[in-house]
């Protein structure tokens, strides 16, 4: 979608999708070597943008990041996706099936009666630092250490359907909870921020502004505008890197 809407707008496009990590995605935006790609608020802002909390406003949020990675990146974000791809917590078919539908409040119960429970974490625990500290705002318990497990990317998502992890750290769009029957636990505050805007680097943008303005409405990222289906919100996050070619 993402390449779409370039193309449409009349620009040659070499994809470079599969390019690397989103950390070397943005190396390569630095060094110049990819003109545009799509970038996660709350991703960005943990990783390398800054250590200080961030805005619970997404509109501010993203305003925030875009001016800081700009200022010290030449790295403009242009509008922002509504649909927010944060990370919390799924779990297997039976366990839902037996004790659920599960909120933060009913996990929390589970886990305190269930002290052998383990909670499985991506293996770069990508639940921000914020998005922890949301859920023991919000649910008064911080999940002992001994119910914590590091899982592997490649079986956190059978290991929790079949319980061995009974709550496991996903993303709200990650292919394993389709895959593997997933269920997410449910909560009517967010943990964290999570949100997609298309950026390019400053010194393309500034040639053509207006442009680069038009295409990112017409890639769906002006979330005061657009509601972008969790479908194309994926095919553009995958479609995440792209060389413009004179």
């Amino acid at each position: 979608m993402f390449v779409v809407a370039y193309e449409s707008a009349g620009a040659k496009v070499e994809s470079q999708v599969g390019a690397g990590s989103a950390a070397s995605v943005r190396r390569k935006m630095m060094a110049d070597r990819i003109d545009a790609s799509v970038e996660y608020n709350g991703l960005a802002w943990s990783r390398s943008l800054s250590d200080e909390d961030p805005p619970t406003d997404p509109a501010e949020f993203t305003k925030q990041a875009g001016a800081l990675d700009r200022d010290q990146n030449g790295i403009v974000w242009l509008g922002r996706s509504t649909f927010n791809n944060a990370y919390g917590f799924a779990v297997g078919p039976q366990l839902a099936e037996e004790q659920g539908p599960f909120t933060l409040d009913s996990m929390v119960s589970y886990l305190r009666g269930h002290p052998d429970a383990s909670v499985c974490l991506q293996p770069k625990n990508t639940l921000s630092a914020a998005g922890m500290g949301r859920f023991e705002e919000l649910t008064g318990f911080s999940i002992p250490s001994n119910q914590l497990q590091q899982a592997d990317s490649a079986t956190i998502g059978p290991d929790t359907a079949d319980g061995t992890c009974a709550f496991s750290e996903f993303a709200a769009t990650s292919g394993a909870i389709v895959n593997f029957n997933l269920t997410l636990v449910e909560s009517d505050d967010q943990l964290e921020i999570n949100n997609a805007s298309a950026t390019v680097r400053e010194a393309l943008y500034e040639q053509r502004p207006q442009a680069f303005d038009t295409i990112a409405v017409s890639a769906g990222q002006r979330g005061a505008n657009i509601l972008l289906p969790v479908q194309d919100l994926v095919r553009l996050v995958n479609a995440r890197v792209v060389r413009l070619v004179a």
